[in-house]
């Protein structure tokens, strides 16, 4: 997988990622609205050493509170420095939630100490990290190291005095709102991401590149002429669908080059993969490109070919089959596919077993002697064995995927119980694929090679 194939994935998804994305926005700013609006002042504390006339004493002084200044950092949140603060403003809270809103900081290689204290009062933030800056002071001077005649070693001197803040320190609304979106994005893209990653649907050539080296003879656009039923080739000709169909057919008539009569089977891996429909389709697709051609009807347990061609159902395989000779008496012609049609005819008690008989051997031969492709349709291969009895019949099947519904796990073990059961795979039909993935240009890849028009 390229980079450019999760941002595509991300981009056909923009509707639910911008949805997710303003939600959260407009979540969080809104909760950042409710919150209690907080000010914060600071008050900077210098700390020097009393003693130290040359530079080189100055320096050893300087070094030494800067090794302290962590330990007057913990100083300044510690009882007591902060019990006197509440005391002497009249606080009602305790130590412990009085350190919460103090916070101390030394920049690097400094012997500044910047005290912050926030409050929803302005004024009472800017009394608190004064009061603990004075209360700091006369904390170090009486538990600090002392000079020989009784004076504390350390000093410390206000350089700032903190002022009521005329601006909230928080909530930051539109600081609140950017990590919204920022989280709504990142929220939304994951789950699309991780969805995709979850979903084990055939949804596109690339994926079913993963899972088989089965050639893949062309794909099928999601269209709604299609899922209606019928011969869209025909009757909507001009549509993308009636051309996805045309590809199928000249991969097909690559394979065939050089044979005077080629019979296919048409099936899937489970029902509803739209393998009856591709499989009229296909027949018409080839009976418009000058080929004699007949579609038969090998799904004894629930077939749809009648239906999708507007034939009758009373007469054709079983019929054929159980009255051995010239079968043009079961066979109906398709006006409007140019194409003849050799339905199911009824229903068999064993259908494997007939689909297995000599007698369907005879038929298959006698179609092959009078049309150039003999289409079967036959039920899935995971559903019933039927498909696999006529590996002595058919040149090959095409195995028609369901991009929406069939699961990788489902096509692989039908690939492979074709292979077992000696049926010879020519390749996969990827059937309702989103437009967006949709080969851009030419043809799907047959055996290495495109088929030419």
């Amino acid at each position: 997988m390229t980079l450019a194939s999760p941002i595509r994935l991300l981009l056909r998804h923009w509707l639910f990622i911008g949805l997710v994305t303003l939600l959260a926005g407009a979540g969080v700013y809104a909760y950042s609205t409710t919150r209690q609006a907080q000010y914060t002042a600071t008050a900077s504390e210098y700390f020097t050493v009393s003693v130290g006339q040359s530079a080189a004493e100055l320096a050893q002084g300087s070094n030494y509170v800067q090794d302290q200044m962590a330990s007057f950092g913990q100083l300044a949140t510690s009882p007591s420095v902060l019990n006197p603060v509440i005391d002497d403003l009249g606080l009602q809270t305790t130590v412990k939630q009085l350190a919460r809103t103090v916070t101390v900081s030394t920049p690097r290689n400094t012997v500044v100490m910047q005290i912050n204290a926030t409050d929803p009062d302005p004024a009472r933030a800017a009394a608190i990290a004064n009061g603990v800056g004075s209360q700091l002071s006369n904390a170090v001077d009486s538990v600090g190291p002392k000079l020989p005649n009784g004076k504390s070693l350390v000093g410390v001197q206000s350089i700032q005095t903190a002022l009521p803040p005329t601006v909230q320190s928080s909530p930051n609304t539109r600081r609140d709102a950017a990590l919204g979106l920022l989280i709504g994005l990142l929220l939304a893209s994951g789950l699309v991401l991780l969805r995709n990653r979850l979903d084990s649907r055939v949804r596109t050539p690339a994926a079913l590149a993963e899972i088989t080296e089965e050639p893949l003879l062309g794909t099928v656009r999601q269209a709604g002429n299609l899922a209606k039923g019928g011969l869209v080739v025909a009757s909507d000709a001009q549509s993308g669908s009636a051309e996805d169909l045309r590809n199928l057919r000249s991969n097909l008539e690559q394979l065939a080059l050089g044979r005077s009569s080629f019979a296919v089977a048409v099936t899937s891996s489970v029902r509803l993969e739209g393998r009856s429909t591709i499989a009229a389709n296909l027949a018409a697709a080839l009976a418009e490109a000058g080929h004699q051609v007949v579609l038969v009807d090998a799904d004894l347990r629930r077939p749809r070919v009648a239906e999708l061609t507007g034939t009758k159902a009373d007469s054709g395989l079983l019929g054929a089959i159980t009255t051995p000779g010239d079968p043009s008496g079961t066979i109906q012609h398709v006006e409007r596919g140019g194409f003849d049609v050799l339905t199911t005819g009824g229903s068999h008690a064993n259908p494997t077993e007939l689909l297995s008989s000599d007698a369907l051997a005879t038929l298959v031969t006698s179609l092959r002697e009078r049309y150039a492709f003999v289409v079967i349709d036959t039920p899935a291969i995971l559903a019933v064995s039927d498909v696999t009895s006529l590996r002595s019949e058919v040149d090959g099947a095409l195995v028609v995927a369901d991009a929406t519904t069939v699961r990788r796990p489902q096509l692989a073990n039908a690939l492979t119980r074709a292979g077992t059961g000696g049926l010879k795979v020519l390749g996969v039909v990827l059937n309702e694929v989103a437009s967006y993935e949709m080969p851009k240009t030419g043809y799907p890849r047959t055996s290495g090679r495109r088929a030419k028009r």
